[in-house]
């Protein structure tokens, strides 16, 4: 992996006095970033509003995105501009079932077959539930390039390019606002307003 670019010497005021603050290096880095992950993975469910923009380099279409996580399931709400190209994608281990707005009910092994077989969009949904978060799926990343906080800036995975920016705290967490994944002729885009993250339930000993 290569990391983003060395970490640089910032001053900072605190209590009417200066000090230097050194920020951490790469391998500081890359294991803030690892921990990060492994939170982040350990969210028991998670939700978010915010727009998703699709484009396959002939067609295309953007709207309002809800899309719940709980576990090994997954439930997505798509509604595109003026109520066009709506959508409901709900999908868990070894099954997906997407309902269009003309009430029609489809159904597939996995969530991205299927939404390229009835939609002509490409969208790996596996993938996106980690990098919707701001980390890599399952599986290495061919790149990775961190902030000097562990936060991902790009990566390249599984032939995806992916950029992320407008870092801000939701929670316990800083998650990327917005997420651009290119692959080929396909282009994802997606801009978060609302997170809901939940923890695994504790139990007492």
């Amino acid at each position: 992996m290569r990391f983003a670019a060395a970490a640089v010497a910032c001053l900072v005021l605190v209590s009417c006095s200066s000090r230097q603050l050194v920020a951490p290096d790469r391998q500081a880095a890359e294991n803030a970033y690892y921990r990060r992950a492994i939170s982040l993975n350990s969210l028991d469910s998670w939700e978010l509003a915010g727009k998703l923009s699709i484009d396959d380099g002939q067609d295309g279409g953007s709207g309002r995105l809800s899309w719940r996580v709980h576990e090994n399931e997954s439930l997505m709400k798509f509604r595109g501009a003026l109520g066009k190209a709506s959508w409901q994608l709900e999908s868990g281990t070894g099954f997906a079932e997407l309902q269009k707005s003309d009430g029609s009910v489809t159904r597939a092994d996995t969530a991205s077959e299927l939404l390229e077989a009835e939609l002509g969009w490409y969208i790996p949904v596996e993938s996106l539930k980690s990098w919707a978060l701001g980390v890599a799926a399952p599986g290495d990343p061919e790149l990775l390039d961190l902030d000097d906080y562990g936060r991902v800036l790009a990566m390249q995975q599984s032939g995806w390019n992916i950029t992320f920016s407008r870092y801000r705290e939701f929670g316990d967490f800083e998650l990327p606002g917005r997420m651009d994944a290119v692959r080929g002729r396909y282009r994802l885009k997606m801009a978060v307003s609302k997170w809901t993250l939940q923890h695994p339930a504790q139990t007492d000993e």
